[in-house]
């Protein structure tokens, strides 16, 4: 854990233990002081561009939640201490508690009280933190939805059997927005070629697919998507000293 997760802790700490916060005994806080808490929080909270199942396994609980009660806390930057009656566990599957006190940055994760949410939290000593990656639902988009790992989550051991297929130019409405693309696309989802896969969907290219009776290769003269070859096409590719292997696919070298 680096410094700025360590100084992070230790704020949260103080707010969700109930211990006098160092600035609210100010009449004028050093301006150094309050910058750092500012970039502390701010740079905790940023959201980069990650896979559902990095979401999943960065945080301790994701539920199903309702906000019944918000109560904003003395701390720069104003931060808000929630607490949620869970709808529905998601991650861990038992049920610890019906409630649960949580803290937000009121900047980057405000719920009205009554708001619904697919909420994910981090689990700290007496609380937990609300991490930007949790998002309302609506009346098409349930929390489950919002998870965007289908067609079972990591800690469900069921076998789906018999699903439909997906048609090609189906849309995922419930894609949450720090999402760059529809992370379960291909579940049940039709084949198309790659080139159709970008122009279509805009699918990266670390997600563009192949038949399973061809391989991929990677041009750098088509950066934004994959082409498709026969194996033995992909064999003497490489023999030639026209490509490379990686975990990708082929890589062509000269162009």
């Amino acid at each position: 854990m680096n410094k700025a997760s360590d100084l992070l802790l230790f704020v949260f700490l103080i707010v969700i233990l109930g211990i006098q916060n160092v600035f609210a005994t100010m009449d004028d806080p050093p301006m150094e002081e309050l910058e750092r808490a500012r970039n502390t929080i701010e740079s905790a909270i940023q959201v980069v561009d990650r896979s559902p199942y990095d979401i999943w396994n960065e945080h301790d609980l994701v539920i199903d939640g309702t906000i019944i009660d918000s109560v904003p806390q003395k701390t720069y930057p104003v931060t808000l201490q929630y607490e949620l009656k869970v709808n529905k566990y998601f991650k861990p599957t038992e049920q610890p508690s019906q409630l649960i006190t949580a803290i937000a940055n009121e900047t980057s994760i405000y719920f009205e009280p009554n708001t619904r949410a697919l909420f994910y939290l981090k689990k700290l000593e007496g609380g937990y933190i609300v991490s930007t990656y949790s998002v309302k639902t609506s009346q098409n988009c349930s929390a489950r939805d919002l998870i965007q790992i289908s067609p079972v989550l990591p800690n469900d051991n069921s076998i789906v059997r018999g699903a439909h297929t997906v048609p090609w130019n189906y849309k995922d409405m419930c894609v949450p927005d720090y999402f760059s693309y529809d992370p379960d696309f291909w579940t049940f989802r039709d084949y198309k070629p790659p080139l159709r896969q970008f122009r279509d969907h805009n699918l990266p290219i670390d997600l563009q697919r192949c038949h399973s009776d061809f391989e991929s290769i990677h041009s750098k003269n088509h950066p934004e998507y994959i082409g498709c070859v026969k194996p033995e096409t992909a064999e003497k590719l490489v023999e030639r000293g026209w490509g490379k292997i990686t975990t990708s696919g082929i890589h062509l070298q000269n162009n």
